[in-house]
């Protein structure tokens, strides 16, 4: 799975962008503890979808992209989507022994 990198000029100079954006990706979770009077007790931490680059910058998962770009232009952004992946390399490539082991129904 890809991973987007709040890396532009803007988000750069305005840290509200990453932190909204990252806001949006954290979530309350339970943990369970040793101590309290049963033996453990529970305990909400925060959790995040995202990893932090230098200078704060946030990084999350391609799939969220739909839910960030919606949340963005919510806000009043104007979101612009580059993709800088190179298709042409091997990893975006066909597989063709997989393909001559398929069916003539399953192509």
């Amino acid at each position: 799975m890809g991973q987007v990198s709040l890396l532009d000029e803007k988000a750069t100079r305005d840290p509200s962008i990453t932190a909204l954006v990252l806001a949006q990706l954290e979530y309350d979770r339970k943990v369970f503890e040793e101590g309290g009077p049963q033996g453990y007790q529970e305990r909400q931490r925060r959790a995040g979808l995202y990893g932090l680059h230098l200078e704060r910058r946030g990084a999350f998962d391609t799939g969220l992209v739909p839910r960030i770009v919606r949340m963005l232009r919510e806000h009043g952004y104007k979101v612009e989507i580059t993709d800088y992946r190179d298709y042409s390399t091997e990893r975006f490539g066909v597989d063709k022994t997989y393909l001559r082991r398929l069916d003539s129904e399953d192509r």
